[in-house]
């Protein structure tokens, strides 16, 4: 009878092993980023979780940034099962400064109970995050484990830094989904890169900044200047450039949105009144829907322009010296109602005095047109040339010869 292999299916992990019984003996991994070390601000991050088992719930590990080739010296951030504690003086989560094997605790901001991280697990993902300011006198470390920050400063001989991350494992095993690293602006330190555990994968700030940037200022991914980021599971990451046109234009676009679908995030966006160019990525360890018709959308929020229906101002300002007369005007061009009021006092206004109508015929003179502005010279009817009147109607005749006929009405500035 014969016999076949089993093997669980399980998702493809980075996992370290140390089964030391030393306290001194660690197990690390060293990755080299190739990132600057010409910045200021970095961010350093890993997705990292402890197996356990019903037998083993012992387990501590880590992620290293500044590192040197062999580990022996660098910072860490160690995070240990709650189980694994020592004593009641014993974190779950400590910050070491190692030089050449040497390991010093770094004063943290865990003085007291509510601002002291408690209730790590095995079996729980934990999303560790870094965020370092390095200045001539001192590194700045800003740690972030499921959004809880705790803070520490070394202005003691402060490390220097280099493109080297590790990941550790101080006792049991730890498993490491992912790892990145990433030279920061001032700006971008500031904004923060606090993943939420609730917007997929990644957080959105990270996900702008692995990738993000890369799209909108068109980065060399391969230059070794930006962000560094290595998975370690099957994961599918997708990035589609989708370019659309509005079923009403043109439009006043505001934003594109996914809505509730937390698995996609979208990297940049051009929008213009006619249609749009979106990028998007998939936020996730799988296949998603970017939109199904039903639960998760995708679309660009904006508003449509549109021609309105006919608008009537009118206006009850009555003289006691004048007739009430309505004056109805029709444009295409007057699009708001100030200007409608406007021009209906500025007729009133020529209204209201005496005005003169003037018919004449002159030699042909094709270039003139209805709405032009002309002066009139006949001193018989008191027309000296400085009285202005607007050309209402203009007739050429061909009999016997080219003329113009010309009706003008006055106006008064």
């Amino acid at each position: 009878m014969a016999t076949r292999n089993t093997r669980d299916v399980q998702k493809s992990l980075f996992t370290i092993n140390n089964n030391s019984t030393k306290p001194s003996e660690h197990s690390v991994a060293i990755k080299d980023t190739g990132i600057s070390t010409g910045y200021s601000y970095y961010a350093f991050g890993t997705g990292m979780f402890f197996p356990g088992s019903i037998k083993d719930v012992l387990s501590s590990g880590g992620l290293g940034f500044f590192t040197s080739e062999n580990g022996m010296t660098g910072y860490y951030v160690s995070v240990q099962t709650t189980s694994h504690l020592s004593s009641t003086a014993d974190k779950e989560i400590n910050i070491y400064k190692v030089v050449n094997g040497k390991k010093t605790i770094l004063a943290d901001s865990q003085k007291n109970a509510s601002k002291t991280l408690t209730g790590i697990l095995a079996g729980t993902v934990y999303k560790l995050d870094v965020n370092v300011s390095v200045t001539g006198t001192s590194n700045k470390i800003e740690v972030y484990l499921n959004s809880f920050k705790i803070t520490a400063t070394d202005s003691t001989s402060p490390l220097s830094k280099t493109r080297n991350v590790a990941m550790f494992s101080n006792s049991g095993k730890v498993s490491y989904d992912y790892i990145y690293a990433a030279p920061l602006t001032k700006d971008q330190y500031e904004a923060g890169v606090i993943q939420n555990v609730y917007e997929g994968k990644y957080g959105p700030k990270t996900i702008n900044f692995l990738y993000g940037d890369k799209v909108i200022e068109n980065k060399n991914i391969s230059s070794g200047q930006g962000p560094w980021m290595e998975e370690f599971g099957t994961t599918a990451r997708e990035m589609k450039q989708i370019k659309i046109k509005y079923q009403d234009r043109p439009a006043e676009p505001l934003f594109a949105t996914v809505g509730i679908n937390k698995l996609a995030a979208i990297l940049g966006q051009r929008l213009t009144s006619y249609g749009a160019e979106i990028f998007v990525v998939n936020n996730s360890g799988m296949m998603i829907p970017l939109a199904d018709g039903n639960l998760y959308s995708f679309g660009v929020v904006g508003n449509a322009i549109a021609v309105t229906g006919e608008h009537e101002y009118s206006s009850n300002e009555l003289s006691e010296t004048t007739m009430p007369e309505p004056v109805i005007f029709e444009s295409a061009w007057i699009q708001r109602e100030d200007d409608a009021k406007n021009l209906a006092t500025w007729i009133k206004g020529q209204w209201s005095k005496q005005q003169r109508v003037v018919e004449m015929e002159v030699f042909s003179n094709p270039l003139i047109s209805v709405g032009d502005i002309i002066t009139i010279n006949y001193p018989k009817n008191d027309l000296d040339g400085t009285q202005k009147f607007v050309v209402t109607r203009v007739n050429n005749s061909f009999k016997g010869g080219l003329s113009t006929s010309i009706t003008a009405r006055s106006i008064y500035s």
